[in-house]
C-alpha cells in the first residue's frame, strides 16, 4: 500500500506541472469547468467516496492481518483469517467502483463534453491475449 501510494505521489507531482492534466486524473473538474456543476460533484463526490472506503477498508484488512499472525487458538485463527478476506473483498470492490467512476468521467469527457470531443478518444480491441481498452486524452 506504501508503494502505490508513493507511486501515486510521483504521478501527481509530474502531473501537477500541467495544470490542464488534472481533468483527467480527477472526475468532475472538467465538468465543474464547463459550468455542469451538479454532474461535477457527483463525478468528484462519488470518486472520493469509493477511494476514501477502499483505503479504509485496506488498512481493516491490514489490522485483521496482524491479529490473524499473532492468534494463539484455532478459532481465533478462523475467524481473523475470514474478516481479513472479508475486508480486503470490500477493498477490491471499492476499487472497482472509483476505476468505473473514473471511465464514466472518461466517457462524458469524449461524448458529452464539446472541448472534449476534440481532446479525448477511446480505441480498443480484441486480440488473441485478450481485450484491449485505450483512452487518449491530448492537452
Amino acid at each position: 500500500m506504501r508503494k502505490f501510494f508513493a507511486l501515486f505521489l510521483i504521478g501527481f507531482s509530474i502531473f501537477a506541472q500541467n495544470k490542464k492534466s488534472f481533468t483527467i486524473l480527477l472526475p468532475g473538474v472538467e465538468q465543474i469547468k464547463s459550468r455542469k456543476y451538479a454532474k461535477g460533484i457527483i463525478l468528484a463526490g462519488s470518486f472520493l467516496s469509493f477511494s476514501v472506503a477502499a483505503f479504509v477498508e485496506n488498512k481493516k484488512g491490514y489490522d485483521f492481518y496482524d491479529k490473524y499472525k499473532v492468534a494463539a487458538d484455532l478459532d481465533s485463527v478462523v475467524y481473523y483469517r475470514s474478516k481479513t478476506e472479508d475486508s480486503f473483498k470490500r477493498r477490491n470492490i471499492f476499487i472497482l467502483g472509483a476505476f468505473s467512476i473514473w471511465v464514466l468521467h472518461i466517457i462524458d469527457l469524449k461524448f458529452f463534453s464539446k472541448k472534449g470531443k476534440k481532446k479525448t478518444s477511446i480505441g480498443g480491441g480484441i486480440e488473441k491475449g485478450g481485450l484491449n481498452i485505450c483512452f487518449n486524452f491530448s492537452f
